[in-house]
């Protein structure tokens, strides 16, 4: 599965860690840059702090996207892995928390 993570630069260096593209963007064009690569992806994650007070944008985003979109919470704290980032975007896009048609 080929996968994206947008936001700022520990957000995205975690998310290269699991095997993701990164790309270090924030705010309208970090939205941009997801809506332009939505169908190349299968998933995309979006940094939800440098994505602060656009949540109607990233709605909007995760509602015409053919493929999942992700507001994340940048995964910080020492006993978050990327094994366990990883089984909590699998069990959101299971449950159908995730964005999209």
């Amino acid at each position: 599965m080929k996968a994206l993570a947008i936001g700022g630069k520990r957000f995205v260096i975690f998310f290269r860690l699991m095997g993701f593209v990164g790309v270090e963007l924030n705010g309208t064009s970090a939205l941009y840059e997801a809506e332009k690569r939505s169908r190349e992806y299968a998933l995309i994650c979006l940094d939800r702090e440098s994505l602060v007070g656009l949540e109607g944008e990233v709605s909007d985003l995760m509602m015409r996207s053919p493929n999942p979109v992700l507001l994340v919470d940048p995964p910080f704290e020492v006993k978050e892995t990327p094994e366990g980032v990883r089984s909590e975007i699998m069990r959101a896009m299971r449950s159908g928390l995730v964005g999209g048609s």
